[in-house]
């Protein structure tokens, strides 16, 4: 398209110009995420809660509360999927009517939990630092990762409030296809991202992505 001569034309002119050119790139986008879901049905996944497996501890000094818990990832989608886990500690006891409750209100902070994650440079994950961990392969159906995210917790500090607690690490999975760059649509909001933690995810997915696209054009 010449913008040259675009700018040369009437206000009024170049406004409808402008919308219909949006409108094509809005048709365009509808039409590819339409067929993305006839090939792959909804692009996400289904959203899981992996909670953690429940240890009952008590008070034992400085040494804080302790959970041996073996995170891992699967995809249970029929396509092949990435893979990211949103991971939040809570303490928990039994109220006065002997129901369990959340005792920290969701105010317990990563900090204040030490989590043994794989993320060494020779590891399978990475941390985004949006407060979710990205696996760096993309996994076929029914597949787990072949490491772990997680496989210990403790908390660093004892609070009193916590005494007969339960430290859970409640970790939630979410899954989306590989194909056509979905996960930037769904996960980022069509954003690339151009610097930080993100980028470094990107730039390991993305090559993912594109070799999935070429591989379903060639068929």
């Amino acid at each position: 398209m010449n913008f040259k001569k675009l700018k040369e034309l009437p206000s009024t002119t170049q406004g409808k110009m402008l919308i219909l050119i949006g409108g094509f790139l809005v048709v365009l986008l509808v039409a590819f995420y339409s067929v993305l879901a006839l090939n792959y049905g909804s692009p996400l996944g289904p959203v899981q809660a992996l909670l953690g497996q429940k240890v009952d501890v008590s008070e034992n000094g400085d040494n804080g509360f302790s959970i041996d818990q073996v995170q891992y990832g699967e995809n249970k989608t029929e396509y092949d999927a990435f893979v990211r886990i949103a991971v939040m500690p809570l303490m928990t006891k039994k109220g006065v009517t002997g129901k369990e409750i959340v005792v920290t209100d969701g105010k317990l902070k990563l900090n204040q939990v030490t989590i043994n994650f794989a993320l060494a440079t020779d590891d399978l994950w990475l941390d985004g630092g949006d407060g979710y961990y990205y696996y760096k392969k993309a996994l076929a159906p029914g597949e787990r990762t072949e490491q772990p995210l997680f496989t210990h917790a403790q908390l660093k500090h004892y609070n009193r409030a916590f005494k007969d607690a339960t430290l859970i690490v409640d970790a939630t999975q979410e899954t989306i296809t590989t194909y056509g760059y979905a996960y930037r649509a769904e996960w980022w909001a069509g954003q690339t991202p151009r610097q930080g933690k993100l980028k470094a995810v990107d730039q390991v997915l993305g090559p993912i992505a594109m070799s999935d696209m070429e591989n379903n054009i060639g068929h």
